[in-house]
């Protein structure tokens, strides 16, 4: 194995060799010694094995603090951004409940109006706003359904609700609600 060209990102070091950015700890002595060569985390300078959190809130504070960096707030903590990113998780997550919810109304009563879009498909019964029909089309049949599958906005929100579990939960493991906490107890002494 060939040595690394120092060449720095955010800590990291570039492995020719490898071709990929690694970490900058070195290995324990008991595993042979020497810099360690496994891929650094995305903005660390470190590997998963080395960077001294859990990995799901490495990667929390990376994503949020890279959403905070693209608006051009750049003077953040990692606490403010992954707080920032939670708020805007909860945010989203109740308008695409909101807006799935008006949806699915709509389907129930289209579906119990025998609407189905001029195209001959069956109707989805009680998941319809949920789910939708995937169509096809030929020369012979023209436009057909072809199965069904899970709508755009229902996709939309379940993912929204997921990432802002993710952050909910970086937000506990930074143990950002006993730092609040401890604030304004200052703040009312």
């Amino acid at each position: 194995m060939g040595t690394a060209v120092e060449v720095f990102r955010g800590g990291a070091i570039y492995c020719p060799v490898h071709e990929r950015w690694e970490c900058r700890r070195d290995r324990q002595a008991s595993r042979g010694g020497g810099r360690c060569h496994n891929p650094a985390v995305k903005g660390y300078d470190r590997c998963r094995m080395h960077i001294g959190m859990k990995m799901h809130v490495a990667e929390a504070r990376t994503e949020a603090m890279d959403a905070w960096a693209a608006i051009g707030k750049l003077d953040l903590t990692p606490a403010e951004a992954v707080i920032g990113m939670y708020k805007l998780s909860w945010t989203r997550a109740h308008l695409y409940a909101s807006l799935l919810e008006e949806q699915f109304h709509q389907a129930q009563d289209n579906e119990a109006g025998g609407g189905d879009g001029g195209r001959g498909a069956p109707p989805v019964g009680e998941g319809a706003g949920l789910i939708g029909h995937t169509f096809s089309a030929d020369k012979e049949w023209g436009i057909f359904a072809t199965g069904e599958a899970v709508r755009g906005l229902a996709k939309l929100e379940a993912d929204e609700r997921e990432r802002c579990v993710k952050f909910a939960r970086a937000a506990h493991d930074m143990g950002i609600a006993e730092r609040e906490i401890r604030i304004a107890e200052q703040q009312g002494q």
